[in-house]
């Protein structure tokens, strides 16, 4: 009898179960794990065309998700996607990368972008691991300092913003 051992993903896992971790080192319980996950598309051309951002709809900690792909599949914001692909950690950040070219599906157009309104204080200066890859909504602040990252408060305290998309706006102490 001849055999063929293979090797399937894990089933179908959501972002918050890729993303949550009590780990002090804040690694992905799934790190060097194959995995089938989606979300939204909430970024795009982060650092290059081919990285981008999914979230999942009802946003908030845990639900966001870097993905390094190394093929531009034209996909746009709003995008529901679905993906295989691995998590690996780089530089502090939980990512999916290696991606099968065979389970990507863009499912539909939502159009509907899951974000997470929060204040500043509550971010703190390092936005740390319940917000990695989140998109989050601030309101009235000010920008409070400027360089390869900025940090604007909303009156509750500061936090930094990074930078990695290209912008037509460019921070100015007092701007708000």
């Amino acid at each position: 009898v001849f055999m063929t051992a293979l090797v399937f993903a894990q089933p179908a896992v959501t972002i918050y179960d890729i993303q949550y971790t009590d780990d002090p080192s804040g690694d992905s319980p799934y790190a060097g794990m194959r995995v089938i996950t989606g979300g939204i598309v909430t970024a795009v051309d982060y650092g290059g065309v081919t990285r981008y951002f999914i979230g999942e709809g009802a946003g908030g900690s845990w639900r966001g998700l870097y993905i390094r792909d190394i093929a531009d599949r034209e996909i746009d914001i709003g995008d529901s996607v679905r993906l295989e692909g691995e998590v690996r950690e780089r530089s502090g950040q939980t990512r999916l990368q290696n991606l099968s070219f065979s389970d990507y599906v863009v499912v539909s157009e939502v159009r509907e972008i899951p974000t997470y309104a929060i204040t500043t204080g509550a971010l703190g200066d390092d936005v740390g691991e319940p917000f990695e890859g989140v998109l989050i909504e601030l309101s009235s602040v000010i920008v409070t300092a400027t360089g390869t990252t900025w940090e604007v408060d909303d009156g509750t305290g500061t936090c930094q913003v990074g930078t990695g998309f290209d912008y037509n706006y460019e921070p100015v102490v007092g701007d708000s």
